[in-house]
This record gives structure tokens, sequence and C-alpha cells, in this order.
């Protein structure tokens, strides 16, 4: 079997803003199916940042003009990467790329003396080699988006400074039921450490069980789903058995596909050379079964019942160790009430982050201007001043157009940017 794609790249505009910043903007669409390309990764040659491409493919890439001579990269895992100098690329009012992948015999490639149990426990085993042995930054952008019965009733966005000390297994993975492996792992800490260096929120806009949702840090729970960093679910071997599923390219390396089940379930992309996972993708969809049942706290006569999940999470290389590129999780769940024998209201969520840049040797100043956010701390009560001008050229991911429609629920007594300050304004007292 021959794979083979052509990727397209279309750029809408280069320009330079007014304060010299330059500014790259486009979509990424796959030519043959002409479907957009999420998680496209944009960055510059040999550089520690970029952004990705949204679910439309579209990505806006802010850069200081130093970097004019340097080129510029849009990469996206199966495919080549579009590679071109930044200087070239600014004569043009818009043009297509296209990015034709290595042809690849996938029968031949697939013979190995091992089978996709031992390439799954070899990659978990090679995390410490693969993944960062000393402390780390990442400078990310996080999103998190919520609706109630098919109404969006909030918006949360941060730029954000995560601290880290390595990639070594934080705890012993432990063998035990179902209920009570998802009970710790709800419950199980997460070695991260949480600095803010811009918060902007909507109103809660929420009717249903407010002060249950709030109950715990989403940045946390997010984080948990870090499977390679928390070996849990996907990567747990104890629970989980592998099989072959296909094969990719990277940047000239052979990447085995592993799959959790025989047909569908979830998909591990790990580097044939090196094992290193390069990348987790999980998507369980409402079949009318839920994934778990758990009581509601402070609601005695209510049941949450999750009924779908997502997660894709993927990693980038730098200096031959393997770094967090971005994390989706994303999940709905009902509210059941046992005094009604109904549900009551469905949620659906999704939560976003965005590494920007890697810091491989933090320094204190990287700190300045932030404020460390505790791990059990509620989003809605985190405070910090408001700054318009910050967002302006931030490189944070464009909202999807079927998003946009949602968002507009959010402004329909208020518009967002005084959302944004009047939010804060309450909680600095200001």
């Amino acid at each position: 079997m021959i794979l083979k794609t052509i990727l397209t790249v279309i750029l809408f505009y280069i320009v330079c803003s007014s304060n010299a910043q330059i500014t790259i903007s486009g979509v990424v669409i796959n030519e043959a199916t002409k479907e957009p390309l999420e998680y496209a990764s944009i960055s510059i040659l040999n550089q520690s940042f970029g952004t990705i491409s949204n679910g439309s493919g579209a990505f806006t890439f802010h850069l200081d003009p130093k970097f004019l001579n340097d080129t510029l990269v849009i990469s996206s895992l199966g495919y080549i990467p579009f590679k071109k100098k930044i200087a070239s690329l600014i004569q043009l009012d818009s043009a297509i790329y296209e990015l034709t992948p290595t042809e690849i015999n996938l029968t031949e490639f697939l013979v190995t003396s091992l089978s996709a149990n031992e390439i799954v426990k070899k990659a978990i085993q090679n995390i410490p080699k693969n993944y960062p042995k000393s402390p780390f930054l990442l400078k990310g952008f996080y999103r998190h988006f919520r609706n109630e019965n098919d109404q969006c009733v909030d918006l949360i966005e941060m730029a954000l400074i995560l601290k880290d000390k390595d990639y070594s297994a934080p705890y012993k993975v432990k063998t035990e039921d179902k209920e009570a492996y998802i009970s710790r792992y709800q419950e199980s800490p997460v070695t991260e450490e949480i600095y803010v260096e811009q918060f902007r929120r909507s109103f809660n806009n929420q009717n249903f069980y407010k002060e249950y949702f709030f109950n715990n840090n989403m940045i946390v729970e997010m984080l948990r789903n870090n499977r390679v960093k928390y070996r849990n679910f996907e990567l747990d071997t104890n629970i989980t058995n592998y099989y072959f599923a296909g094969q990719l390219m990277l940047n000239d390396k052979n990447v085995f596909i592993i799959s959790t089940e025989k047909e569908g379930g979830a998909k591990i992309y790990i580097d044939a050379e090196t094992f290193a996972i390069i990348k987790l993708e999980n998507y369980v969809p409402w079949s009318g079964n839920y994934l778990f049942q758990k009581k509601v706290k402070n609601y005695d006569k209510a049941i949450e019942r999750e009924r779908s999940m997502r997660i894709t999470l993927e990693f980038q290389e730098l200096n031959n160790k393997m770094y967090l590129k971005y994390l989706n999780y994303a999940w709905s769940y009902e509210i059941y009430s046992e005094e009604k024998q109904k549900t009551v209201v469905l949620f659906d969520v999704n939560n976003l982050l965005v590494i920007n840049e890697i810091i491989e040797y933090p320094k204190k100043s990287d700190f300045d201007g932030t404020k460390k956010m505790k791990k059990n701390q509620r989003l809605e009560n985190f405070n910090c001043a408001y700054h318009e001008s910050f967002w302006v050229n931030y490189n944070l991911i464009e909202i999807n157009p079927i998003k946009k429609i949602h968002l507009q629920e959010l402004e329909k007594k208020v518009p967002l940017k005084k959302q944004f300050k009047q939010s804060q304004e309450k909680k600095t007292g200001n």
C-alpha cells in the first residue's frame, strides 16, 4: 500500500504590523480532500517557539523582525515539512504550497521482530531517555471553552508558564478495578507548577450546578491527561493491549502507529528508531453507554455521567529531547436528577494548551511579571489585572468558525472585551 496525500498551505497574508512585528497568517488544508489540517505546526527552523493551526486549519503567527532572514517551517505528522525564508514570503499576497510525503511501502516497513505490546513497553521504558531529565519551562496558551445545553456559557484564556523538573515516573502504577483506577486518577497530583502571565475570562453564564463544576482547577485536570508524563490509561500496559495500525513519516523518520484495539481505539505514534512517543490521540464517542458515573458533590440526588471523551497530545523535539507541543482534552457529560428522573443539563467542555516556547535552562527572571497559581484554586477565583494590549500580538489560537457562533451568545448583552475587563476588576477591587 502506498501512502500519498498532498497537503496544501494557503497563506492569506504576511504583513509587518505598526510596531514592526511580523505577522504570518494562513490556512492549512489537505488538497486531495479540501479539508483543513488541524494541529499543523508553524515555527521557525532551529528555534524553540511557534504555534499551531486550529480546527479550521487557520493560524496567525507573530514574530520578531530579527527572524526576517530565518526559515519558516509548516509541518504535520506524515508530511514533508514546508520550508521557506520568511523574507521571501513577505513579497507574496497569497500563495499555494503543496507538500507531498515520502512514498512508503507499508508492508515492507512493518516487518519487525517486536510485537506492538513490546514496542509500547519499550517506548515507556525510554521515556526517561527521550524526554527532559532536568528542570525546564514551557510557555503556552490555555483556552477553556464550555457549552451548557448547546449554549456557550464560559470562556477562559490564559498566557502561562509551566515549570517542571523532568519526566521521571511520578508514582507507581497499581493494578486495581476500573472504578478505583478512575477515582485515583482524578485525585492524583501533577508535578507542574503554574505561573500566569495574563488571564482573561468572560462572565460565567452557567445556569445549572454552578458551584459543582468549578470545584477543581481545570488546568490541573488537563495536565493529568498528559498520558506520556503520567503513564496512565492508554499507556498503562497493565490494562491495555496493543496492535499494529500502520505507519507514517516525520522529518524522514519512520513512525509506528499502534492502536489499543484491533479496529478503532486510541492511536499512539512512536518513533521506530528512538521509540519516542510523538503523538497520542483517542476519541470515545457517545454510544449510549456512559464512560463513568459518580455522585455530584453538594447535590444529594444528582449523578454526573460522562458521555464522550476526546484527547490529543503531541510532542516536539528540541536538542534530542521531546517536549509537549499541545494538549487538547474535551469531554461531554450530563447531570441526571434522581428526584426528577431525567437529565437536566448537558455540558460540553474543551480545554486546549498550546506550547509557544520551550526554555531549557530556566532563570529567575523568566518569572518576572507572573503570578503563581495554586493547584487547588478554582479558575473563577483567580485574579489578575487585565491588560488588553498584551493580547494584540500574542500567539493565541484562532477561534474556529463554529465556536465563533457560540461566542456571539456570550456577547448578547456585554462585549467580550468589557467582560474580560469587568470580570477581573471585580476580583482585584479596581
